[in-house]
């Protein structure tokens, strides 16, 4: 039997914001978070990688990457990901009625929150603080420190893979941050380090090797659509040279 939780407006598709600054998968992640099975009437809720995977059909690089954009571009959600517990920020206003009995049990559920930010945050809404997290829910799952997660294991990938010391500052980090704001993946980030990096290990192009250069926006654009390529697969000019000379040289003995 279906339970309905969330009223999904038809209105939602025609949104401005959703329809000017949400990609197709922004969208229908968001449908998704919205309408999850595991909702409550909270609009907190736990979800593991592996039932986004199985009811979404997407990998879960892909899941990461919307979650970020849905945390850190869009406002529109709060991810801790050190619990998997998803908060709709604005599930309330549009789910709730000022029914007592209703109320009640929002209050009962939000017992079963985990992360006391997000707790709080619903109690807020309800004009309740809890005693024992009355500060912003905001510090129990820091936003910036979700933003920056991503650039900073693609700087400390850069580091290992080629013995750089890259500082995990934000003039490094807002590059590829934009990338992935923009709908890059961090499967694509990887592989244009790894690419560039056994292209221009090296040479006088090794100098250019870093986030600034590689995230830049034409640039970066640039390195994933090109196609693949080692230094053993490049064409040798003068293959055809040498072998005419051998062929001479063998006539000639």
């Amino acid at each position: 039997m279906a339970i309905s939780r969330s009223q999904l407006s038809t209105s939602f598709w025609t949104d401005e914001k959703v329809r000017e600054e949400f990609t197709p998968e922004d969208r229908l992640f968001y449908v998704y978070l919205l309408t999850s099975p595991q909702s409550t009437i909270t609009g907190c809720y736990t979800v593991s990688f592996s039932q986004m995977v199985i009811d979404t059909g997407l990998s879960k690089e892909t899941i990461k990457k919307l979650l970020q954009r849905l945390v850190s571009v869009h406002h529109v959600i709060a991810f801790n990901g050190s619990n998997n517990e998803v908060l709709i920020l604005n599930w309330g206003r549009y789910n709730w009625t000022d029914s007592e009995d209703f109320r009640k049990g929002v209050v009962k559920a939000a017992a079963e929150i985990k992360t006391a930010g997000f707790k709080g945050h619903v109690l807020e809404q309800l004009g309740l603080m809890p005693p024992e997290a009355p500060e912003a829910p905001a510090k129990a799952a820091d936003p910036k420190e979700n933003a920056n997660r991503v650039p900073d294991e693609i700087i400390e990938f850069m580091n290992k893979l080629a013995g750089k010391r890259f500082r995990k500052i934000e003039s490094n980090r807002k590059g590829i941050r934009a990338r992935m704001a923009e709908g890059y993946t961090e499967m694509d980030a990887y592989n244009v380090v790894k690419r560039k990096w056994a292209e221009w290990k090296g040479t006088e192009w090794e100098k250019y090797f870093c986030p600034e250069t590689l995230f830049r926006p034409g640039n970066f654009e640039k390195y994933v659509n090109a196609p693949a390529t080692s230094p053993a697969a490049k064409p040798d000019k003068y293959a055809n040279a040498r072998r005419m000379y051998k062929e001479f040289h063998n006539e000639e003995g």
